[in-house]
């Protein structure tokens, strides 16, 4: 899921920690980049198989990692802290 959004959207790795669950928009078939750095806010599309990816990540895999823990990061990792990090 994370090499589609580099790969597909090119999305750079400073982006893809800076997403929250706000920027996913799966019904509109979008993700919304956040400005970083000189880049401007923009919108992306979503190819469909991204779609049921980013669906089932939400869902069972990110819900699984972040337990009982408050956090709206979109890509979240296990251990003490949920940032994604040294990408």
């Amino acid at each position: 899921m994370i090499l589609s959004l580099l790969m597909y959207q090119g999305i750079t790795t400073g982006e893809l920690s800076k997403l929250t669950t706000e920027n996913l928009h799966l019904l509109e078939g979008k993700i919304s980049i956040p400005s970083h750095n000189r880049n401007k806010e923009r919108v992306l599309t979503l190819e469909a198989f991204q779609i049921l990816l980013l669906d089932d990540y939400v869902k069972n895999v990110r819900t699984s990692l972040i337990e009982n823990k408050e956090t709206n990061q979109l890509i979240v990792t296990t251990g003490s802290s949920l940032k994604l990090q040294n990408l």
